[in-house]
């Protein structure tokens, strides 16, 4: 009998413990739309497309995302406006058809661009140059300006760069902070030796002071 019991309890042991590693059944979140989405096709409409321009619209039938060799006038509040140069990309528009954002090749400047917007300006920017410059920028929105000629649309406006980070064609880092008027106040850089360095500049741009510790340790060392 006490064997018997033992068989039982040692038999009811690993059915417990089976349990225990099965994991919990919750229910599903009510945000899951598909266990099983669309990720793959078994087949294509077409191997290869030839178009100038593709518009991707919505269910109302605005225009959201644009993909051309030559992107169409930005959009801003419903007016278009002139783009400063020819860029062959896509375009990302909001649910008023309007441009917010985008990447592509400016050939003007030889350049590779991604762009975030404010609603009427550029709100982030990145580029990489011909020179081998890669440059970020984070640039304040422009005043709300309206202009009642255009049936008190929102206009573009002057804009200003708090923030801008780079790597020097030579390689190097650094990040400039800009004062209201865009002009740089504070840089911080690597050394050509290597050292991390603070420059504090005035209004003229010259270095008005520096902080650059590991630098004056190995100088007083030496």
């Amino acid at each position: 009998m006490q064997r018997f019991l033992l068989a039982a309890l040692a038999s009811l042991f690993c059915f417990g413990q089976a349990l225990a590693d099965q994991p919990v059944q919750e229910p599903i979140p009510a945000d899951v739309v598909s266990t099983h989405p669309e990720v793959q096709v078994e087949s294509v409409d077409y191997e290869s497309l030839r178009v100038r321009r593709i518009d991707v619209v919505d269910a109302e039938g605005i225009i959201r995302m644009t993909l051309a060799g030559d992107l169409p006038n930005p959009v801003i509040d419903g007016v278009e406006w002139r783009r400063s140069t020819p860029v062959g990309g896509l375009v990302l528009r909001d649910d008023h058809g309007n441009e917010r954002g985008g990447f592509g090749f400016a050939s003007k400047f030889g350049a590779v661009v991604f762009a975030l917007d404010h609603n009427n300006g550029e709100a982030a920017g990145f580029n990489t140059l011909p020179d081998g410059s890669a440059n970020m920028m984070l640039i304040s929105r422009p005043a709300q300006a309206r202009n009642a000629s255009l049936g008190d649309h929102l206009v573009p406006g002057p804009t200003t760069t708090p923030i801008q980070m780079s790597v020097t064609p030579e390689g190097a880092p650094v990040l400039m902070l800009n004062d209201a008027e865009d002009r740089p106040r504070m840089r911080l850089k690597v050394s050509e030796e290597g050292y991390g360095v603070i420059e504090f500049l005035d209004a003229e741009g010259n270095i008005v002071d520096q902080l650059a510790p590991e630098r004056d340790q190995h100088d007083r060392a030496h």
